[in-house]
């Protein structure tokens, strides 16, 4: 492998802007946030991205049927004069309660469609959530925190455990959530077809202030090699669009993009996005690419969010139930290689989130472009990868098959997959054609499991850098460490364990390295708690915490709001 004509819309009315420019990551600041929008995964392989889920609920009518009319009223073009919002919203459950263990109070299923050839899958996972009633659901007890999915429509349910759930409060006593989790080795054993989810809480019945809805969500990032040369990022997090009907924007800006020097066609870009929420009946909804206003068939201008699961303007069918409405969860993918001003050679997309009047929660979102062809690189990199050890050493291993010019391998970690920090450098072989091996190790420890990244700068004799793909690993956890609040605002606490007394380095960086807060403590055999006050002044973003005690070195990533 190598080393590596629309109507311009720039007057939107704007009572409230929040802009951030992301690198590499998203972060936008809105009228309510629960969790900031961070990068999942990031990296430049061929391949895609897609997404695929189903709705969770339905309108019944009063024999507690769906209402077929009301649930597929917007087919023709994305608009309805039907909402969820005081309409009798019930459980939609298709799998029958078929198979050993399998009952669910609520259930779906839709296919994960890959394109033709041998894909890896480097990414999958899967969202959940919709609106509740605090009275009748607590989100902190572990029942209320998982989802079931199997491949298929019979058999057995894995049953998914989140790795967290983002709220925002819709008014007194109801909640609205998303819940995520990793299962990219689930879908890895099972591959494309029909997958069933459910069983989540929701609250049914008819209410006012949005109503009820709720539904699931894969992301699925695959390589390909018969596909291009593609930068596929996936951000994800939590927040509402809206303020009490004033107009409200957020803007994204994705940079670090490598795009042809030749005009890009329609389906070299594409973008895909998970909302929660979005009315066909409420109109007010938009969204901007570089200022130029999208719509499509089944997506309207400033009704963008409407309830459809949907393909380039054409409603997906594969799924069950097959509504065109979904009443509260959007799934759209779609194609903007032309007509959205990503001219050539750019090295940046913006994008731009608003509405007028309709609220909706944007929760994750995707975005797939073509890269420049770089030609022939000074180094063939045959392999890089990452492999972690019983006692949470990570082995990195790499090699070469022809070197020009090449000076050192400098070795990157990174705990976002956006901000990368040196850690060991290794010498080239200068030029041959010859086979070389290298390899390094890094202790990665960590609070609880998490995802360490990894890739190589190449550096010429003449200065010039190159840089490999990212990799990943998942790092064990060393210690039971519980850090709260997190997100925090002036304070964090620190609870652990200690096997016996002795001394502890804390240190606090922000997420570029650079130390700003570092302290020499005593713990204690048993139970241990420290807390770190003072922090109000930082800015809002990313930090790491890092403990260090017996030569062992632990890192949690914690969030300022």
């Amino acid at each position: 492998m190598p080393f590596f004509q629309k109507k311009t819309f720039k007057n939107i009315p704007s009572k409230k802007y929040f802009t951030v420019t992301i690198f590499l990551f998203a972060t936008i600041n809105c009228f309510s946030q629960s969790r900031k929008y961070t990068s999942v995964y990031s990296e430049n392989i061929n391949g895609g991205c897609t997404i695929f889920g189903n709705t969770l609920m339905n309108i019944v009518d009063s024999l507690g049927h769906p209402d077929l009319v009301k649930m597929n009223d917007n087919a023709a073009d994305g608009n309805s004069i039907y909402g969820n919002d005081g309409e009798d919203m019930e459980y939609v459950d298709v799998d029958g309660n078929r198979g050993a263990a399998s009952f669910t109070k609520n259930s779906s299923s839709a296919d994960l469609i890959l394109p033709a050839g041998t894909n890896s899958i480097k990414l999958a996972r899967i969202y959940w959530g919709g609106r509740i009633a605090d009275s009748e659901f607590n989100l902190s007890t572990s029942t209320n925190r998982t989802i079931k999915i199997r491949k298929g429509i019979s058999g057995e349910y894995s049953v998914i455990p989140a790795l967290g759930i983002d709220t925002l409060t819709i008014i007194n006593g109801f909640t609205q959530y998303q819940a995520y989790a990793d299962i990219t080795d689930f879908i890895k054993a099972n591959g494309a077809g029909t997958y069933e989810a459910g069983s989540i809480p929701l609250s049914t019945g008819a209410i006012a202030d949005g109503g009820n809805h709720g539904g699931w969500s894969i992301v699925v990032v695959y390589e390909n090699q018969t596909l291009p040369f593609n930068s596929i990022r996936v951000y994800d997090g939590f927040e509402v669009v809206y303020n009490g009907g004033n107009d409200t924007t957020s803007t994204i800006t994705l940079t670090g993009l490598n795009v042809p020097s030749t005009p890009l066609q329609s389906s070299d870009a594409r973008m895909g996005v998970v909302v929660w929420e979005g009315d066909a009946n409420l109109p007010g909804d938009f969204l901007t690419i570089n200022g130029y206003l999208f719509y499509n068939a089944t997506n309207p201008p400033f009704n963008l969010w409407n309830g459809t699961i949907t393909g380039n303007g054409v409603h997906v069918t594969t799924k069950n139930p097959d509504y065109t409405n979904q009443m509260g969860i959007d799934i759209d993918q779609f194609d903007v290689g032309t007509g959205y001003g990503i001219a050539p050679n750019a090295t940046s997309v913006t994008l731009l989130f608003g509405t007028t009047a309709d609220k909706y929660f944007p929760g994750v979102f995707t975005f797939t472009v073509k890269m420049k062809d770089t030609g022939p690189l000074p180094v063939t990199l045959s392999s890089f990868t990452a492999t972690l050890s019983n006692n949470n050493v990570v082995n990195l291993n790499w090699s070469t098959s022809i070197e020009i010019n090449c000076s050192t391998f400098v070795v990157q970690r990174s705990y976002d997959a956006i901000h990368f920090t040196d850690f060991e450098t290794v010498a080239g072989n200068g030029t041959t054609n010859l086979f070389h091996s290298y390899s390094g190790t890094d202790n990665a420890y960590s609070f609880e499991n998490g995802i360490v990244y990894y890739q190589l700068k190449q550096i010429d004799f003449d200065g010039k850098e190159n840089f490999s793909k990212i990799i990943s690993v998942k790092v064990k956890s060393a210690n039971k460490i519980i850090i709260s609040p997190n997100p925090f605002n002036n304070f964090i606490n620190v609870n652990f364990q200690s096997d016996k007394r002795k001394p502890l380095s804390v240190k606090l960086y922000n997420i570029d390295g650079k130390e700003i807060f570092s302290k020499q403590i005593y713990i204690n055999a048993g139970d241990n708690y420290f807390r770190i006050d003072n922090l109000s002044n930082l800015p809002a973003g990313n930090y790491l915490l890092q403990l260090i005690s017996d030569g062992k070195k632990v890192i949690q990533k914690i969030v300022k709001n």
